[in-house]
């Protein structure tokens, strides 16, 4: 599988928002595949991932983005990335503690603003601001926050 002709089947080439996809996907992927290379030990199948992080925001815009990319990616007969991008904005208890595609494509996504690495004290810090007076916003993203930071822990062997 191709991620650039399924990426084409969505975004014209020279447009904006398909700029911005393959900008911030190019950055998910990189900080995926950094992680990877630091910890050999892992479990992880590299271009599996990369392919995963190309593809993960396809459907960014529409409502609840992952599943609709999630579907789209199952009906193309590319199951085992839909599951993995599924859980990329949320992931599911089973997964918490658990180090395999879908859970390093979920922190290193949570690693890049855009096309900005960052770390997850100033991800999560910027979207509290941005949802701050909507309380079960904020309890979801503490949730968020906790799940990357464990899985950062577990990845990295050491608090993020």
């Amino acid at each position: 599988m191709n991620p650039i002709e399924i990426i084409d089947k969505f975004y014209p080439q020279d447009t904006e928002q398909r700029h911005i996809l393959l900008i911030h996907s190019l950055s998910v992927a990189q900080k995926a595949l950094k992680i990877v290379d630091a910890h050999p030990n892992l479990p992880i199948n590299r271009s599996f991932v990369r392919e995963a992080a190309l593809l993960h925001d396809i459907q960014k815009g529409q409502p609840h983005h992952a599943e609709a990319a999630a579907d789209i990616l199952e009906l193309m007969g590319c199951c085992r990335i839909a599951e993995c991008i599924r859980y990329h904005k949320q992931l599911p208890p089973q997964l918490w503690d658990t180090v395999n595609e879908s859970t390093l494509l979920y922190l290193a996504d949570r690693l890049v603003i855009e096309d900005r690495r960052v770390n997850l004290s100033e991800r999560f810090r910027q979207k509290a601001e941005r949802f701050a007076g909507n309380p079960d916003a904020l309890a979801c993203l503490e949730r968020d926050r906790k799940t990357a930071e464990h899985l950062y822990e577990m990845i990295r062997g050491e608090k993020p």
